[in-house]
């Protein structure tokens, strides 16, 4: 992450008391000052119709069996759009709402995620969905939308939160700080039509939002192709749910009762009565592996034994996330296909992955992540991974699980899940929402890049659209530090 701070090296006695958030400090920390070379500023207020925050609705308003949502601060990430994983649903008491296209920004949490940032494109004309007292719902004029949603994305709006909020022992307190940023233009300096520049980033936005919502769409399509195929196609007979005889209870060794209730037995029945039969996971087939006890973290992967260091914090959804170089001497135990996921509860657990080293680079797990030797060729491994992380499997995951202090399910857990035996026009077609190639647009311009762009993501497929999203990401953080630094730029749609 590319900060954009100076320390002052000597500071005078009436600066002690000038810290809005600490003051008579005596740590050097808190007087560090944000750097901004452009002068081509604008307040955020000026570009902001409203700006709601709202109290916490307290434990008692929670209700697990209500369409009300509750929208926290664990509903965001790095993306730019709400994360539905863990969503909380309470009584209609709350009076905050966002309405389709505000900006929601964190203004208190842990150190991770203060200056997090997302944006809601939900129609909530119901009002089914409400907002912690930790967040602050901002709508914009349109002008510029697109274009300051990158810059409270950049490391530059991070740095600026981090350097004027106080320091906290467990969770951080921003305020309403955010509001009072200024949102840097392009001048002449960065171009002689600094509009294009504006224009340039705005829609290179718009293009990262499309491919987000094309993620949650083809992850919606996997998951119901994966039930139809199952539910379309059991043996003849139905299915009735019975107690356990004892000799049941001994085969799987188990008395947690998770593993008797009528839920999962019915969908476990789904994948034991297809018609095809399943395939099941040998536990020698399983690799585990440990943080190496020479790491270090480098600036950069150019070193020949940097690794993309993988943890369960970086996967969701069958996407990879964010992510972290490491060096080490010790090699990684990955082959090219194989199959890595979380088994740790806490950090959400059963997200997969494809490991494809031409794409993502070199790999190392951690010892909160397993993965699944390669199998018989691409499209199956797409389909074993597809069928692995669906909801219908995540709720076998779900049961599966060891109930102890930490969560977690273990490889003798795993080696019971079994994998339905789809035809394989059915492999291929699932497989395809996951892994397929799709050569990029050339000969764009300001008038067709997000027409063609938006046509090309319904192409792609979601591996593709989530190692494009962090390309594009990296673009963007340049163009805003060259923005910044007030430096050159040339413009150019060859991403």
């Amino acid at each position: 992450m590319k900060t954009y701070y100076i320390t002052e090296k000597s500071i005078k006695i009436s600066q002690l008391s000038n810290k809005e958030f600490n003051k008579n400090s005596l740590c050097p920390r808190d007087y560090r000052n944000l750097i901004n070379v452009n002068q081509n500023r604008i307040t955020f207020l000026d570009f902001i119709i409203s700006k709601e925050v709202w109290k916490e609705i307290g434990s008692d308003s929670y209700m697990k069996k209500s369409k009300y949502r509750f929208l926290k601060t664990v509903n965001i990430s790095e993306n730019y759009l709400l994360d539905e994983a863990r969503v909380e649903y309470c009584k209609p008491e709350n009076k905050v709402f966002p309405k389709k296209w505000d900006i929601l920004i964190v203004k208190d949490w842990w150190w991770n995620w203060l200056w997090e940032v997302w944006y809601y494109n939900i129609d909530n004309e119901n009002h089914y969905d409400s907002l912690s007292s930790w967040i602050i719902k901002v709508s914009l004029k349109q002008e510029k939308k697109f274009y300051i949603l990158w810059l409270l994305k950049s490391n530059h709006f991070k740095t600026y939160i981090d350097l004027n909020t106080a320091q906290g022992s467990t969770i951080r307190h921003s305020k309403k700080i955010s509001l009072n940023y200024w949102i840097t233009l392009p001048s002449i300096n960065n171009h002689e039509a600094p509009e294009k520049i504006e224009k340039i980033v705005s829609l290179i936005v718009k293009n990262l939002l499309d491919k987000e919502e094309q993620i949650k769409r083809k992850n919606e399509i996997i998951d119901e192709k994966i039930e139809k195929e199952l539910k379309d196609n059991q043996k003849l007979g139905k299915q009735i749910y019975k107690f356990h005889r004892i000799s049941e209870i001994i085969k799987i060794w188990r008395l947690d009762t998770w593993l008797f209730n009528k839920k999962y037995k019915e969908v476990e029945n789904l994948v034991l009565n297809y018609k095809n039969w399943y395939l099941e996971i040998n536990k020698s087939d399983i690799k585990t592996w440990r943080t190496p006890k020479d790491y270090i973290y480098p600036k950069n992967s150019n070193h020949k034994n940097s690794y993309l260091w993988l943890t369960p914090k970086y996967i969701k959804w069958r996407q990879f996330t964010s992510y972290q170089y490491i060096n080490t001497k010790i090699e990684t135990n990955l082959k090219e296909w194989d199959l890595i996921f979380t088994w740790i509860w806490t950090w959400s657990q059963w997200h997969m992955i494809l490991y494809k080293q031409k794409d993502l680079w070199k790999i190392y797990i951690n010892q909160n992540c397993y993965a699944i030797k390669s199998f018989w060729n691409d499209i199956i491994n797409s389909f074993v991974l597809s069928f692995l992380s669906s909801k219908t499997n995540k709720i076998i995951i779900k049961y599966l699980t060891s109930s102890w202090s930490v969560p977690a399910i273990y490889p003798s857990y795993i080696k019971k899940i079994k994998i339905p035996n789809f035809e394989a026009s059915k492999h291929e077609e699932i497989a395809k929402e996951y892994y397929n190639t799709v050569e990029k647009n050339t000969d764009l311009n300001f008038e067709n890049y997000l027409e063609r762009e938006k046509i090309r993501n319904k192409e792609l497929w979601i591996f593709q659209l989530s190692m494009e999203i962090f390309s594009l990401r990296e673009i963007l953080e340049d163009l805003v530090d060259k923005i910044i630094m007030d430096r050159k730029i040339k413009i150019s749609f060859d991403y």
